[in-house]
């Protein structure tokens, strides 16, 4: 997080197919992402934030944060489909 930042949001959507609005009206949940995103300090065991792992594209938001290093883990949820291969697009966005 460079200087005059404070605030981090990280989404996760889906490559092929689907799209986060039909995946949400949608019982089957077909082309959704299926994944969670969380942020940890830079020590990589310390959690910041996690997003909703129920949510078909899952979003991050991180306020307050302090400026320094964080890294962000993408995690894709074999819960629902233990077979699956998740292909994904990870989109950051850091502000004031």
């Amino acid at each position: 997080m460079p200087p005059g930042k404070s605030r981090i949001a990280a989404w996760v959507l889906p490559v092929f197919g689907g799209s986060c609005d039909g995946a949400k009206k949608s019982e089957t949940m077909l082309g959704s992402v299926l994944a969670e995103v969380e942020l940890y300090q830079d020590d990589g065991s310390t959690k910041v934030k996690t997003s909703d792992l129920y949510d078909p594209c899952p979003v991050l938001e991180g306020k307050g944060l302090d400026p320094g290093a964080y890294r962000l883990k993408v995690r894709g949820n074999s819960m629902f489909c233990p077979k699956c291969r998740f292909e994904d697009r990870l989109h950051v966005d850091l502000q004031d």
